[in-house]
């Protein structure tokens, strides 16, 4: 058995790949023996690291939890960043036929059709017109391949790349990738580390968009706004939960997106460890010795999901990081010998500190979300060096799949 449990509700557990299925059978049991304990659940499943290994098996036990979910009353579906052409397959083995499939990390929303053969149909689509951002990163990446799915669901591509599923695609030249609005692009450039494209959305700025970086070279836009939280969102209403209502598992950083609106509305989420320990090997983060946070409560949630995930020696509530905080104030605490430290708080204190410790009052102020990362010599004006900044929170959003 696991030592991991079912969240209470507005919590994150965080957990090895191979117990999501456990977990998913505990609840339930959970269900089926103490009714009234927990309520009728909207649980929205990744595909890739959460349903599917890295070798695109099955997770253990997860067709059994699934359907035991089912028939304790749950509502099981799947919010992926796959196109539906390359989920379809998923919802057959898997033996389910939600409601509504979340695809193409929530550009599009399809709907169960009931007749002599259930079948599906897209209910909800957004676009955008992405001429001026493939234009921009193809100065940039003249040697990338690019795919973009359109609204129909077809989709158009420049060069092959084994990875993507390109049953129905059509290979056409980059001019003509743009003719028409689409749901999504996606950018992958093999000679390229994941860390050169957080790099590039850094330099270059991807305001107009909504994008999310995955662990290789792998960039996935789609229209401002919008990911898998804002399409659950609306799934969510049309079924009919409460917002509390609603179990969301993922592993990947196009994931947190939908970690932070279920728990935001006293949902539950699990994440599956191995996604964000492989970001913060690649990310050079190393052990993180100490996690600071204010104690308001959006930071404590924040703080208690990254607590979960980077498993910090210690965690710590600082007041001088609360609202209305100078940096200074925060300058004058004693945090040497740490290590890594990790600081959750708010603007535009983040903002004000980061301006004063790299004496660079021309960075990109944090959305909320954003993150920097910096060297420290000493919390003194120009005693960092800046290693990172997204300000933008979308840029922690994931592992983008076909």
């Amino acid at each position: 058995m696991t030592d991991a449990a079912v969240p209470h509700a507005g919590e994150v557990e965080a957990v090895p790949e191979e117990d999501a299925a456990e977990i998913v059978e505990e609840l339930a049991e959970e269900t089926e023996h103490h009714p009234g304990s927990t309520p009728r659940l909207l649980i929205a499943l990744d595909i890739d690291g959460t349903v599917l290994l890295e070798d695109e098996t099955l997770s253990p036990g997860v067709v059994e939890a699934v359907e035991h979910a089912r028939r304790a009353g749950h509502e099981v579906m799947l919010a992926t960043g796959r196109s539906w052409a390359s989920t379809r397959g998923v919802v057959r083995v898997l033996e389910i036929e939600p409601d509504y499939v979340v695809c193409s990390n929530g550009t599009v929303i399809l709907k169960k059709i009931e007749g002599d053969e259930v079948r599906y149909e897209q209910v909800h689509t957004e676009t955008f017109d992405a001429t001026e951002v493939v234009t921009l990163l193809r100065e940039h990446l003249p040697d990338a391949k690019y795919m973009v799915e359109l609204e129909d669901g077809s989709r158009l591509y420049t060069e092959e790349l084994d990875d993507w599923n390109l049953l129905g695609a059509r290979r056409v030249a980059f001019d003509e990738l743009t003719r028409e609005p689409v749901c999504r692009v996606v950018v992958v450039s093999p000679d390229h580390a994941e860390g050169d494209f957080v790099d590039l959305v850094a330099q270059v700025g991807l305001n107009e968009v909504s994008y999310a970086i995955g662990w290789t070279a792998w960039l996935d836009i789609a229209p401002p706004g919008i990911d898998k939280s804002t399409a659950l969102e609306m799934v969510r209403e049309w079924l009919g939960f409460d917002p509390h209502e609603v179990l969301v598992i993922g592993d990947g950083r196009n994931d947190l997106g939908m970690f932070a609106w279920a728990l935001e509305n006293g949902g539950r989420a699990i994440a599956m460890a191995q996604g964000y320990s492989t970001w913060a090997g690649e990310s050079a983060l190393g052990p993180v010795s100490l996690l600071l946070h204010s104690p308001y409560r959006r930071t404590v949630e924040t703080a208690k999901l990254l607590g979960e995930l980077l498993r910090p020696s210690s965690l710590k509530v600082d007041s001088s990081l609360a609202p209305g905080a100078r940096p200074e104030a925060f300058s004058e605490n004693d945090y040497t010998g740490h290590g890594h430290v990790v600081m959750v708080s708010h603007q535009p204190f983040v903002s004000q500190a980061i301006a004063l410790w790299t004496d660079d009052v021309t960075l990109a102020p944090l959305a909320p979300g954003g993150w920097s990362m910096l060297e420290i010599t000493c919390l003194a004006r120009g005693g960092a060096t800046l290693l990172r900044h997204c300000p933008d929170p979308r840029d922690l959003a994931s592992k983008a799949q076909i």
